[in-house]
């Protein structure tokens, strides 16, 4: 009932707020090009070829477009799902780590800082990329965790070098 609750929250304002220009309409905007287009190869912005950033977002947004329509609400639903999904993984991590009073402390803190909200709740790629480099560093502790060798390391390192790969597809090489 928590998680619901707390998902109501962070989902609510999504189709209240107009995209911020520039970064947020350039998001919403590659995207649509790509869905409009048929041509999910080569991002464009206003007709013009665009290599600034890796794909990903834009191939989510344009999923995303597909099921639901073109809406700003729309072109926000995967930055504020991958941060909104970072705080459960926040308490499953800091839980196993060290118990359910330090994950749900853990939780806490994220789900109350405000410059989290705010990069959670905007079309900008840091929410991608924060939810996917947290994964990685997250599996590879796990990892470390495990016994040398073992099935459970390697399972937790080709989760590490899988979401690395991903917040690179987000954001490029930061």
């Amino acid at each position: 009932a928590l998680w619901i609750l707390l998902a109501l929250v962070w989902f609510a304002t999504m189709p209240w707020r107009p995209l911020l220009d520039p970064d947020e309409g350039r998001y919403a905007e590659i995207p649509r090009e790509m869905l409009a287009s048929g041509d999910w190869i080569t991002p464009r912005l206003d007709g013009l070829k665009y290599f600034e950033k890796p794909p990903l977002q834009y191939w989510a947004t344009a999923a995303t477009y597909s099921v639901f329509g073109l809406r700003e609400w729309t072109a926000r639903l995967w930055t504020v799902g991958l941060g909104f999904l970072c705080l459960p993984m926040v308490l499953a991590f800091a839980s196993r780590l060290r118990g359910r009073a330090a994950g749900l402390c853990a939780l806490t803190a994220l789900a109350v800082s405000p410059y989290f909200e705010i990069v959670g709740h905007l079309n900008l790629l840091d929410a991608g990329f924060t939810f996917w480099l947290t994964a990685t560093v997250f599996a590879f502790v796990l990892a470390q965790s495990e016994p040398p060798r073992s099935a459970a390391q390697r399972r937790w390192m080709l989760l590490a070098w899988g979401a690395a790969a991903l917040a690179v597809l987000t954001k490029g090489i930061v």
